[in-house]
């Protein structure tokens, strides 16, 4: 749970975040980040599960494999990537019912971020939770605005980046936790008390290193 509370990004605050700030720009280079980051944490997150959880361990390569492959947001991403790659255009029935539910998922997401809060985690919250804190919302920002510079990414993409990496945990997280055998309190805490946290340090850390505009 602490490894999850470390990388896994919250995207429905990242996606109202960017278009806030940045607009249709800045929503267009997070998708980037969404499509690339969503899997591979993911990926990672159900490895560890695999390794540390409490559930029963997986026998064979094959046995191994499943929980990943099953993953539905490592499949979601990957098939939009494959039609991106592919030119394949959708009927425009199809993406008229996208976009409707697109357009609604947003909103959905934020309220059920923040029914999901649990201020009295905030009073729970231990060693763990500090660590997973300090790992995902000042860590690994820090360490992702050294590569962006060292990569020389334009304006856009720099302030994009960052932005995507100062987000709170995915509330997702809490239901693999559930799932794969992992300390789901915990997860939840973790959760909580990063989102709260994040209505601080997500505008601090952009204000204080100029991308708040």
């Amino acid at each position: 749970s602490v490894f999850q509370g470390s990388i896994r990004p919250n995207t429905y605050v990242g996606l109202a975040a960017a278009a806030a700030l940045y607009g249709k720009t800045g929503v267009a280079l997070t998708s980037v980040c969404v499509a690339v980051v969503v899997p591979l944490v993911n990926f990672l997150s159900v490895l560890a599960m695999l390794a540390f959880g409490e559930g029963e361990r997986p026998k064979g390569v094959l046995a191994l494999a499943k929980p990943v492959v099953a993953n539905p947001l490592i499949n979601a991403c990957l098939l939009g990537l494959a039609l991106n790659l592919l030119g394949v255009s959708l009927p425009s029935f199809i993406l008229r019912f996208l976009d409707i539910l697109a357009g609604a998922s947003l909103p959905m997401g934020l309220l059920a971020v923040g029914a999901g809060v649990d201020l009295r985690s905030l009073s729970r919250a231990g060693v763990p939770v500090f660590i997973s804190s300090a790992l995902k919302m000042l860590a690994l920002p820090l360490a992702t605005l050294w590569l962006l510079k060292e990569f020389s990414l334009g304006a856009e993409a720099l302030y994009s980046g960052f932005l995507y990496a100062t987000l709170p945990c995915s509330a997702s997280s809490y239901v693999l936790a559930r799932q794969m055998g992992g300390d789901a309190p915990l997860m939840a805490s973790i959760i909580s008390v990063q989102t709260v946290l994040a209505m601080g340090s997500m505008p601090l850390l952009l204000i204080l290193f100029g991308f708040s505009s």
